[in-house]
């Protein structure tokens, strides 16, 4: 069942019609509506990321490949396997991973977040950066993360949040409200900018989605704050398997 904070998101073929048409300029539009600070957030997931299960790391709503090659740059020792359901967005991943010659530890895949195509317990961890935001049913995501997770392995939700400092909180509605738009207007990019403004406040605040992680049966569930509150980083493991049991 989806969730009641979903109801300004699109239909999903909408969002997918929506990030293919997206996909050349994506990044370069990222990095503007961010001021530079997209590659900062995502690296600094990779690194908290710290595996302790065994196996290949899985990212999910991998877009244009970014999280999943600072994932591979550091982790060199783990293949990484990359998902999303933007053919647009995948073709530039691919583009991405080639140039900086890390295809043969980078595998990429086409699906859908609350369906995973792929086997259950296999990857000793997962991200997802900016994704689970796009997703109606979050339950299902979650559970499909769960899913594919080995028993001890984590899961990293990055998203944007709405800064609870009044001060933070007025620039951050000055600038999505005034300074997007119009750079929004300049790029081609004006629906992704109204998409991304909707979604962001349809997201669930930190208490009810950190709740949501441990009712998809994820432990150690916390969260904390990046740069004045406007993303957060949400963790959970999968429980260990009981001494003695195979994973």
């Amino acid at each position: 069942m989806a969730s009641d904070y979903n109801k300004a998101l699109k239909e999903p073929q909408q969002v997918k019609a929506l990030f293919d048409d997206l996909a050349p300029r994506y990044e370069f539009t990222d990095h503007v509506f961010s001021l530079g600070l997209d590659a900062w957030w995502r690296r600094r997931t990779a690194k908290a990321l710290a595996p302790q299960a065994a196996g290949p790391l899985f990212d999910g709503a991998t877009g244009s490949g970014q999280l999943a090659l600072s994932l591979a740059k550091r982790y060199r020792e783990r293949r990484v396997v990359g998902l999303d359901f933007s053919s647009g967005m995948l073709a530039q991943a691919q583009r991405r991973i080639a140039a900086a010659g890390a295809g043969g530890r980078i595998g990429l895949i086409e699906g859908d977040l609350t369906g995973l195509p792929l086997a259950g317990g296999v990857f000793g961890a997962a991200t997802v950066a900016f994704g689970v935001r796009n997703v109606a049913d979050r339950r299902a995501c979650l559970a499909e993360f769960f899913r594919v997770l080995q028993p001890g392995g984590r899961l990293l939700v990055l998203e944007f949040d709405l800064p609870t400092l009044p001060v933070i909180g007025l620039l951050y509605r000055w600038y999505f409200g005034h300074v997007m738009p119009w750079i929004a207007r300049r790029l081609r990019s004006f629906e992704a900018y109204r998409y991304l403004f909707q979604s962001v406040r349809a997201f669930p605040p930190p208490e009810t989605f950190c709740r949501m992680l441990e009712s998809a049966g994820f432990v150690r569930v916390h969260s904390r704050a990046m740069t004045l509150g406007t993303v957060r980083l949400y963790q959970g493991e999968k429980p260990a398997a009981p001494s003695g049991q195979a994973s």
